[in-house]
């Protein structure tokens, strides 16, 4: 392990995963902003929106469906889905610096939105304007809460996918109620016991082996009802 690797996941595991207000979290992304890509290379997180969107390619969804890249940050997902084909995407992020860097990217993302995905909030979507909307690196504490996803599936049209690329709870229960004692996944059954959404194949998740700094991740993909 590199020093420069131990570096970026001490700084993860011990600042960025912990409990805090999202508001608070944005600003540690706007100063990272200009480094970001360096060190998701360094750190594997890169590893996330790249197999988010290989995953994604295999739903064999029409190349023109409209997807929201919730939690976009400087791009990458959204360069991997340009490049399986999907152009058809707009970028949402709570970090204008992080959206910033995402708009240097030549004719990878139609819009940009800059808001926050949290309890109580209301996007400045309409209802069931996307096809698709997928999240990566931005499920994990103190970004965006599971108990949010309302939100997310209010802007999604019937029919439409959910899907999202996550370390397992393990890696987060350390410093996070919401990844302790099953909790996420209590609070993500409800999604499906109330109608929202129901799970796409085998992706309710599938797992991921030695996703980010030996840790194994989850993909899942819903269909909203």
């Amino acid at each position: 392990m590199s020093n420069q690797f131990a570096k970026i996941n001490n700084f993860i595991e011990d600042i960025l995963y912990v409990d805090r207000s999202v508001e608070e979290t944005m600003k540690i992304y706007s100063e990272w902003a200009r480094n970001y890509n360096e060190h998701a290379e360094h750190g594997q997180f890169i590893n996330m929106p790249k197999l988010l969107a290989r995953e994604f390619g295999k739903l064999n969804l029409p190349k023109n469906v409209r997807i929201l890249d919730v939690g976009a940050g400087t791009g990458l997902l959204g360069t991997f889905l340009h490049e399986i084909g999907y152009e058809n995407i707009d970028a949402l992020d709570g970090s204008q610096e992080m959206l910033d860097r995402a708009k240097s990217l030549n004719g990878v993302y139609r819009n940009f939105i800059n808001a926050l995905v949290k309890v109580g909030q209301r996007l400045p979507i309409e209802d069931k304007t996307y096809d698709v909307a997928l999240m990566s690196a931005v499920v994990c504490p103190s970004h965006i809460s599971v108990e949010a996803y309302g939100e997310i599936v209010r802007i999604v049209k019937s029919g439409g996918v959910i899907g999202w690329i996550k370390r397992v709870n393990e890696a987060f229960s350390k410093n996070s109620n919401e990844y302790r004692n099953g909790a996420y996944e209590n609070l993500l059954k409800k999604y499906e016991i109330n109608g929202l959404w129901t799970p796409i194949n085998s992706y309710c998740p599938a797992v991921i082996e030695n996703l980010m700094a030996g840790t194994n991740g989850e993909i899942y993909f819903m269909r909203v009802i």
